[in-house]
């Protein structure tokens, strides 16, 4: 009821924006349209209404990705939203713009209440440590975990090859059963040093030629950039299509969950 009392209408919109041209696009009021793409989509706002736009939000180009940007828009504009997506907005800016969130709701976040801000946090007190990047069973030397690791989980600068006994660390078993943790699950990993091996970063990974050393390992799952954990985790862009209160209502893409 809410989405049809909003009167979001479909629009003949042929526009370049930053995804490439516009295929569809939809007015959510004057000055505020959302535009899809072959490839991605999200809202195109005029000048003026870009600048109702919060500071630590705006975009400069008046453009909002559907992924996670698009919450900046909902929290500008909260009438033109359903209340189901004013809160995946409210998620969204929680998780992946929590200094934002902190100054308009005038209180902070606590460890666990934030992604973005428990990774951050993770990555500072962990700048210094090997953190382990990736882990796979080995088939050179079973009951041994091969893992790769990044000095603070940078996906640039020195890597670094160990086996670590399987059965020293849950941690390490545990990164077999997840592909890719969810940012909240990373400080909680912490791999055992015991049973480790180090192999010298310049040398190709050759489990037989491993050397012995009792490294301190972090097990963080892969490093993911914002923009890449926001597309994974977040609520993407509710976009609907309304026909005419008459004639239904199309949904071409809902909040995931």
């Amino acid at each position: 009821m809410q989405l049809v009392l909003l009167g979001r209408r479909s629009i003949a919109a042929r526009a370049s924006t930053p995804w490439g041209l516009s295929q569809h696009a939809v007015a959510y009021a004057d000055g505020t349209v959302v535009h899809s793409t072959t490839s991605h989509g999200g809202f195109a706002l005029t000048a003026e209404r870009n600048a109702g736009v919060p500071v630590l939000l705006r975009s400069s180009d008046g453009y909002y990705e559907e992924d996670c940007a698009w919450a900046a828009v909902a929290i500008a504009f909260p009438e033109i939203f359903t209340d189901l997506e004013k809160r995946h907005a409210d998620e969204t800016l929680r998780h992946y713009y929590p200094d934002a969130w902190e100054e308009i709701h005038g209180k902070m976040l606590e460890a666990g209440q934030s992604r973005g801000k428990d990774r951050r946090r993770f990555e500072r007190e962990n700048a210094d440590r090997w953190v382990v990047v990736s882990a796979v069973l080995s088939t050179h030397r079973p009951g041994f975990v091969e893992c790769v690791a990044r000095l603070g989980g940078r996906h640039d600068g020195e890597q670094r090859r160990y086996l670590v006994a399987e059965s020293s660390t849950i941690s390490a078993t545990s990164a077999l059963s997840s592909t890719r943790p969810a940012m909240s699950d990373m400080p909680g990993h912490r791999a055992s040093s015991a049973g480790a091996r180090h192999e010298a970063p310049s040398k190709p990974p050759s489990v037989a030629k491993l050397k012995t050393r009792r490294p301190d390992v972090s097990l963080a799952g892969e490093r993911h950039t914002a923009v890449r954990d926001c597309r994974r985790h977040a609520r993407r862009l509710p976009m609907h299509v309304l026909h005419g209160a008459g004639r239904g209502l199309l949904a071409t893409r809902m909040p995931s969950a």
